[in-house]
């Protein structure tokens, strides 16, 4: 974990959210309090499928890794 940071943290989220869209699916997330909020959603019905959360001891705040879906989705303006 000690190599684990904002950047990586986006690298990771693009690639599940990449195998993710594969299954109609999306993954989103929200960061507050050091606590990581998941959902996972279907991209054509914007049904969430299922919730989940994760702590870390990682420190760093919202707008370290704040993305637009169109970034994570890979599209370029």
């Amino acid at each position: 974990m000690s190599t684990f940071n904002p950047e990586r943290f986006k690298e990771w989220i693009k690639a599940m959210d990449t195998n993710f869209r594969k299954v109609a699916l999306t993954l989103t997330f929200k960061i507050h309090d050091r606590e990581v909020h998941f959902a996972v959603k279907e991209i054509r019905s914007g049904r969430t499928v299922f919730k989940f959360a994760s702590s870390t001891y990682v420190r760093f705040d919202d707008r370290d890794v704040v993305m637009t879906p169109d970034a994570v989705a890979g599209v370029k303006m």
